[in-house]
């Protein structure tokens, strides 16, 4: 009984989250926290809580999109695998849990481990290309309003040149 209660991963995952919320208590006041609750409000959480679902579901459709064109796999696994990619993304240091996606695509959808690091790739590249053009758009649209003088612009192109 004890040997099969050691090898459980449920067992585990719970002395865990047991061992986290224990640090977490002790680290930040429980008196804060819910005066930070209290200060949001019901509806601020239950917004936040929805924003961050409508964040995963997108996500995990564009991985779902973009591994569709190597196998047939079903969206609910995609969405699985994405919510704990971005949680081990966020929580493991130096982004560390990038390296969680080939992993998990590997060991639950059977998609071929090069390929699942091509598709993080491509994936890393369509953010900075997504991001490079919220930028431009930014810094042109505050170019044509006169916020930004066109010295400052002229040393920001040098700037990023030169990275």
């Amino acid at each position: 009984m004890v040997v099969r209660l050691v090898r459980s991963k449920k067992a585990w995952s719970i002395v865990f989250t047991i061992f986290l919320i224990a640090l977490l208590g002790s680290i930040l006041n429980p008196s804060d926290i819910s005066s930070a609750l209290y200060q949001v409000g019901i509806l601020g959480i239950s917004k936040i809580f929805l924003l961050v679902g409508v964040t995963q579901a997108l996500r995990a459709l564009r991985f779902w999109e973009l591994l569709s064109i190597k196998t047939k796999t079903s969206y609910l696994p995609i969405f699985k695998i994405t919510c704990v990619y971005q949680f081990l993304n966020h929580v493991l240091p130096v982004r560390s849990g990038e390296l969680s996606l080939p992993i998990l695509l590997k060991r639950y959808s059977s998609y071929p481990y090069i390929s699942s690091v091509a598709s993080l790739l491509l994936t890393r590249i369509h953010d900075a290309l997504a991001l490079g053009t919220i930028v431009a758009s930014g810094v042109g649209f505050a170019v044509i309003n006169g916020r930004i003088a066109s010295d400052w612009l002229n040393l920001l192109i040098l700037v990023l040149l030169a990275i």
